[in-house]
């Protein structure tokens, strides 16, 4: 990788996208795995934890921007990256109701999960999650195009 702070990403929407994600020198990705890449370092790893990176802009004003993540096994070395594209106008208005596409890429800047949520105006009220109106779903692609599941708020 030249530049292993920028990551692009083809979608089936548009041609290309390309994401800046802030990735300090001092992290450490996993070695590439004993199986396929993308999903197969999953095959290597028993603990995953998700750590968000806040961008400087956020911590100062408070506003919310589109969401990142660092994806890490049980030694702090970095699995995946994830990282939210949704509008500014959903982050801000919609909250936590809002409309996103989650993209989780590899190490090769592969995009290997994504998930998808649509805007649901009062979901997440824990009276009302059981009716299919109201209730938060999320659906899984991997790779990205191919339907792998969903999960339901019950």
């Amino acid at each position: 990788m030249s530049n292993p702070a920028a990551y692009k990403v083809k979608s089936q929407e548009s041609e290309e996208q390309r994401v800046e994600l802030i990735q300090p020198t001092q992290l450490q990705w996993m070695t590439n795995p004993t199986s396929a890449p993308g999903l197969g370092y999953l095959a290597d790893v028993d603990y995953l934890a998700a750590r968000q990176d806040r961008s400087i802009s956020q911590m100062i004003t408070g506003l919310t921007s589109a969401q990142k993540f660092r994806i890490s096994n049980s030694l702090g070395q970095i699995v995946y990256f994830a990282f939210e594209e949704s509008s500014t106008l959903m982050r801000l208005c919609c909250t936590n109701n809002r409309s996103f596409v989650l993209h989780i890429v590899d190490n090769a800047s592969q995009e290997v999960i994504r998930i998808r949520r649509k805007f649901k105006c009062c979901a997440g009220c824990c009276w009302c999650a059981c009716v299919d109106c109201c209730a938060h779903e999320v659906f899984v692609e991997s790779p990205p195009g191919t339907a792998a599941g969903s999960v339901r708020q019950e």
